[in-house]
């Protein structure tokens, strides 16, 4: 655990105390943390720039692209079609 305090103005402090820190979720390269400030439990989501700055990205399609489809693969299709 890590304990902090934290003075805001004279006389107001935040005692903030990190519980625990997920697994990275690799779908957004976020973590969620768990912590309790002045003793209320609060939770965040933090993006992780070291962990995701080794993990490689497939994008399933080209949002700018019209004619591709995302699929569940981590491919992508794309489609021509005349009229």
């Amino acid at each position: 655990m890590i304990n902090f305090s934290i003075e805001i103005e004279h006389g107001k402090v935040l005692h903030i105390v990190v519980l625990a820190i997920s697994e990275l979720m690799i779908e957004t390269g976020e973590r969620e943390v768990f912590f309790q400030v002045n003793g209320q439990l609060r939770s965040m989501k933090v993006k992780d720039k070291a962990a995701i700055k080794d993990h490689k990205v497939h994008p399933k399609f080209d949002k700018n692209q019209k004619n591709q489809i995302g699929t569940s693969q981590k491919k992508h299709l794309t489609i021509n079609l005349k009229f």
